[in-house]
């Protein structure tokens, strides 16, 4: 895989800026309907979508439609490949809804000629929904100061955790005031717009005084949105992170085949964003925002040859994994396609969508994912303030076949750790054989449950106050050993809250005898120790 550093418009793989190669040459795709008596006086919105990349390239409305025939221009790049989705406002509300709210469809454009190409399409009920997202417009004023400087722009959705949704590069300022448009916007989403100068020249992103950046705030977006902004000097440390663009060449085997690849630290392990589509083409590309400098990353991808939907180990399915080196900036990386396959070992994704969460704007909010199999937390994510209603949190490491426990709380003390309902509010799912990807919708209520979370620095309390607990896996008998003279309690619960045994124990300088076991069911059990200052929980495995 060849790989180099480039500063030029990037754009995620989940959401995208208007922004054309400067290499390639512009040519009009033109879309003509006909029989669209049906949304006379409805507007129509239409964009270009690159199936490489999966870009957004143009996009272009008409509203009202005044006639039943009429043309749409669209611009794109000689020889690529687009889809074309549009939408008639059915309903009249000014934006998008899904079919059959509103009219929808997604047709081809293939391989553009020089000159006019034109793509003819007659009113029809097969409609699909395209998912169609919302443009910010970007308007720059006042930026004398930064003229033949870089300049970067994103998009972080608040709602989404801040996942980046779309970005863009400036390679060099060349008036004043300028404007930039990026696509991504969901309705009701609230959005951190970063963006900085290279005022040093360094050629990557510096905090500043050294480079001059900035954040803004788009709070619950209702469509279309413009932002203007003025210099000033009330400069933020933005936390530049880069993307990496992954080029697939030569994948003919796999077209109409679906391809999942993720990029993770090679390191730690952490994984960085993953993304996943069909192979329409010879030709694809990914992004992946979220890169720091100096890191290195792994790139795990691979192909479904078998079409079951789900990972299968070479050569069943083609994996590969390859490597990039301690970057320095934006960087893509080039893949041709071989048959130099590994086990790449894929997990799925859980995707945890939270609404109503009203009574908890402002409180931290922390998740866990636990394998109920083997007691072992696979992943866990922390929201410092929860900052609107609904949010969406995702956390990778689900394996096929295996159940979980997810449990999360709200921190409504605001003591900044956990306590046991009705202090905390707390909440436990459950899922079982889990078959791929998982979405776990999440409604506020009051059915509340200890989900026993694990104390921060548990292994520092147990040793603190010389506390060991063992066997663990345990059959019949639990001991809890010490050499110091305190007072224990201690709570058994099973994986769904419920207690199962409690013992208090007066002070002893030996052991401490936990057993009755004989009936109890095999499986995850958390242990409970609350000391005279502290408490700690944590998983046991009964044989």
């Amino acid at each position: 895989m060849k790989t180099q550093t480039q500063w030029k418009g990037l754009v995620t793989a989940f959401g995208v800026g208007l922004l054309m190669s400067s290499s390639s040459f512009s040519q009009t795709v033109s879309l003509d309907l006909e029989g669209m008596s049906p949304h006379l006086g409805q507007k129509l919105e239409a964009r270009l979508i690159s199936k490489k990349s999966n870009k957004e390239v143009d996009r272009a409305k008409v509203d009202p439609i005044a006639l039943t025939a009429f043309s749409v221009a669209l611009k794109g790049d000689l020889g690529e490949s687009y889809w074309i989705d549009f939408y008639a406002d059915l309903n009249e509300n000014g934006v998008y809804d899904a079919p059959p709210t509103d009219h929808a469809w997604r047709i081809d454009a293939n391989s553009l000629l020089p000159g006019m190409n034109r793509v003819r399409f007659a009113h029809n009920t097969l409609f699909t929904d395209i998912m169609w997202t919302h443009v910010l417009t970007f308007d720059l004023t006042d930026m004398t100061p930064h003229l033949g400087q870089k300049f970067e722009v994103r998009l972080l959705d608040i709602n989404q955790n801040y996942m980046e949704v779309a970005r863009q590069t400036v390679s060099s300022i060349v008036r004043s005031y300028f404007t930039l448009t990026l696509t991504g916007l969901e309705l009701g989403h609230s959005y951190y717009l970063d963006f900085y100068a290279d005022f040093n020249g360094s050629g990557h992103y510096e905090p500043p005084l050294g480079d001059h950046a900035w954040r803004m705030q788009l709070d619950e977006v209702m469509g279309d949105t413009r932002v203007v902004f003025a210099h000033n000097t009330n400069f933020t440390d933005i936390e530049w992170k880069y993307a990496l663009t992954i080029e697939l060449q030569y994948m003919n085997p796999h077209i109409g085949q679906l391809i999942e690849l993720r990029v993770t630290s090679t390191s730690d392990g952490t994984e960085i964003g993953r993304v996943k589509r069909r192979v329409d083409m010879p030709e694809i590309s990914f992004e992946i925002p979220g890169l720091k400098p100096t890191i290195s990353y792994d790139i795990d991808f691979y192909a479904d040859l078998n079409g079951n939907g789900i990972y299968d180990a070479p050569p069943t399915d083609h994996a590969w994994r390859e490597s990039v080196g301690s970057i320095t900036g934006n960087t893509t990386t080039f893949f041709s396609h071989n048959t130099n396959f590994t086990d790449i070992q894929w997990n799925y994704l859980l995707t945890f969508d939270a609404k109503e969460m009203t009574p908890h704007i402002g409180q931290m909010f922390e998740l866990r994912v636990v394998n109920t199999d083997n007691g072992m937390e696979i992943g866990r994510v922390q929201l410092d303030t929860i900052r609107t209603v609904n949010f969406t949190l995702r956390v990778p490491g689900l394996k096929i076949g295996q159940s979980y426990n997810v449990d999360y709380y709200a921190d409504l003390s605001k003591n900044g750790t956990y306590d046991a309902p009705t202090i905390d509010h707390a909440w436990r799912d459950a899922f079982i054989d889990t078959d791929g990807d998982k979405t776990l919708s999440f409604t506020h209520n009051t059915n509340f449950t200890d989900i026993l979370w694990p104390t921060t620095g548990m292994h520092e309390v147990l040793a603190e106050a010389r506390l060991k607990v063992y066997p663990n896996p345990f059959i019949n008998i639990l001991n809890i050993s010490s050499d110091q003279n305190k007072e224990f309690t201690i709570q058994l619960f099973n994986t769904f809250g419920q207690e199962v045994q409690l013992n208090i124990a007066k002070p002893f300088q030996s052991s401490y005898k936990l057993d009755g076991f004989n009936d109890l069911p095999a499986g995850i059990y958390f242990l409970k120790i609350r000391l005279e200052t502290a408490e700690v929980s944590f998983p046991v495995v009964k044989q």
